[in-house]
C-alpha cells in the first residue's frame, strides 16, 4: 500500500470548503484585519484605490481590492509576498490553511473585537489587474534624491527635487530611470519613465496627471 503525503490544495476539498475560503477573501476587509495585527495607516501614501500600511516591526504593505472583490496585498520589500488575506497570514505566521481558517472564522461571524474606525479604511475602490500591477511597481520604487538626466538635461536641480513639496512625487526604479507617477480621481493609475534619450510609460497603465 502506498501513502501520499502531498499537500492538499483547496481544489481537493468540497464546495463548502472552497466557498468559505472565497468568503474570507471577499468579506473580510484586509485593512481592518491588518490594523488588528498592529499595522498602521500611512494616509499620505494611500489613495482611494490603494492603502499603504506599516508595521512597527518594519513590514510595509500595499492593500487594494480587485475587480473580483478580492482583498489583495503585496509587500514593498519582498516581491514574492503577495496575494489574499490567506497568503497574508500564512506568509507572516508560517501556519497551515487549517490554522488560517480557525483564525478567520470569527471575523465572518462578528465574534472578534474590531479596531477603531480611524485605524483602517472601510471602503477601497476596486482596481483592474493592470492597475494593481502599476501600484505594485510604484510601491517598490524609492524616492528620487538626485538624477543626472534631470539635473543636466532638464535643469531640475537636486535642491528642487529635495523640496518637501515634491516628496514622493518623483521616484527612481531599479534601472535608475526617473519615474513620474500619474494619478486620476481614484488614485495612481500609471507612470512616465524618463532617462537620457528615453521616454516610456508604465505597461498596462493609464495616463492621468502628475501632481506635487
Amino acid at each position: 500500500m502506498i501513502f501520499s503525503h502531498a499537500k492538499k490544495s483547496p481544489r481537493d476539498y468540497g464546495a463548502g470548503y472552497r466557498d468559505e475560503l472565497e468568503r474570507f477573501k471577499t468579506a473580510i476587509n484586509l485593512t481592518e484585519y491588518a490594523a488588528s495585527q498592529g499595522y498602521q495607516l500611512d494616509k499620505r501614501a494611500s489613495s482611494r484605490n490603494s492603502v499603504v500600511m506599516r508595521h512597527p516591526g518594519g513590514d510595509k504593505v500595499v492593500i487594494a481590492r480587485g475587480e473580483d472583490q478580492h482583498w489583495i496585498y503585496f509587500s514593498v520589500r519582498d516581491e514574492s509576498d503577495n496575494g489574499s488575506i490567506i497568503d497574508f497570514i500564512q506568509n507572516r505566521r508560517r501556519c497551515s490553511l487549517a490554522d488560517v481558517r480557525r483564525e478567520l472564522r470569527p471575523w465572518i461571524g462578528g465574534a472578534v473585537p474590531r479596531p477603531a474606525l480611524e485605524l483602517y479604511v472601510p471602503e477601497v475602490v476596486p482596481i483592474s489587474r493592470d492597475r494593481a500591477g502599476v501600484i505594485r511597481a510604484l510601491a517598490g520604487m524609492k524616492p528620487l534624491v538626485t538624477h543626472r538626466y534631470l539635473e543636466e538635461e532638464r535643469a531640475i536641480s537636486r535642491e528642487l527635487l529635495a523640496n518637501p513639496r515634491f516628496a514622493g512625487c518623483v521616484l527612481v526604479d531599479a534601472r535608475s530611470n526617473a519615474i513620474f507617477p500619474h494619478a486620476d480621481k481614484d488614485g495612481r493609475c500609471g507612470y512616465e519613465i524618463k532617462n537620457q534619450g528615453f521616454t516610456g510609460f508604465a505597461p498596462g497603465g493609464e495616463k492621468g496627471i502628475w501632481i506635487s
